[in-house]
């Protein structure tokens, strides 16, 4: 597959939640997210408001995108370079093309439950999918999703969670990632099953609709959802709180700790924490 023509753009999101096991829970929750074409970072066009930055890559704005926000706080590299970097572990080349979906930092602060790259290699290699997870202790962990052979836009794949992301779910449940390269409108949706029975314990879906990267449309979104980056952040704990007043069992942190693997960017100091991390 070519790597597409798609250009940095923002998608106005749905995000919806519903848990099944073992009690049922719903959220709904507005929000909207940056596509980003990773060519196109050094020319993005300079954009402000009111004489301040609204948009910067690697510099102070009130949206900003910095590349240690992604596999980990340590490298000092550019997003480009760490994304090759990390395929090269699982035999890949440098793609031709990438593409980062996520939230950047609004005001200095960031939080990305979902972040995904899609890379795009020469020499008829398939594209692949890198769905970052991020918990609230700050820990990081990256899923390889194959596209399909049928279709080299769907990305499908169910890999064992292994991952503190959620107090009320296994470390061992199965994540069932289907996610469509985002054209006019955005598809995703991410399932935890039970291992034991394939059951769907949580069905997240991601949809959106594709919107210009201008300064008009961000001031548009950011009126819309305001203070986007916290909001996600408070309505995770606030919805692990319903959870736990419906006597949802929940584990901590340092339970299994064994089953937690191939984590990035772990933050020993936040270890402690018990607060429930995540609903995902």
């Amino acid at each position: 597959m070519e790597p597409p023509s798609s250009h940095s753009c923002l998608y106005q999101c749905t995000l919806w939640h519903k848990r099944f096991l073992p009690q049922q829970h719903e959220l709904l929750h507005r929000t909207f997210l940056f596509f980003l074409d990773l060519a196109e970072l050094p020319h993005l066009p300079k954009r402000t408001f009111l004489g301040i930055p609204l948009l910067g890559i690697e510099s102070p704005a009130i949206y900003s995108l910095r590349a240690r926000d992604h596999f980990g706080k340590h490298h000092n590299s550019t997003l480009p370079k760490i994304i090759a970097s990390s395929l090269q572990n699982h035999d890949f080349p440098p793609p031709a093309k990438s593409y980062l979906l996520a939230q950047l930092r609004f005001l200095g602060y960031v939080f990305n439950p979902l972040s995904i790259f899609f890379c795009f290699f020469e020499q008829k290699i398939p594209p692949v999918a890198i769905a970052q997870v991020t918990n609230t202790f700050g820990e990081q962990k990256l899923y390889l999703i194959p596209s399909s052979e049928q279709n080299p836009s769907f990305f499908h794949a169910r890999q064992p969670k292994l991952f503190y992301i959620s107090p009320f779910s296994s470390l061992d449940d199965i994540l069932d990632f289907h996610i469509h390269f985002p054209e006019k409108h955005l598809r995703i949706s991410v399932n935890t099953l039970s291992p034991s029975s394939s059951s769907t314990i949580l069905r997240a879906t991601l949809t959106g609709t594709q919107r210009p990267l201008t300064t008009q449309e961000l001031l548009r979104q950011t009126l819309l959802c305001p203070f986007v980056t916290a909001k996600t952040i408070l309505l995770i704990h606030w919805h692990a709180l319903l959870l736990w007043k419906k006597k949802i069992p929940f584990s901590k942190k340092q339970h299994n700790s064994h089953l937690q693997q191939n984590i990035l960017n772990p933050l020993p100091h936040l270890l402690k924490k018990t607060t429930p991390s995540s609903l995902l």
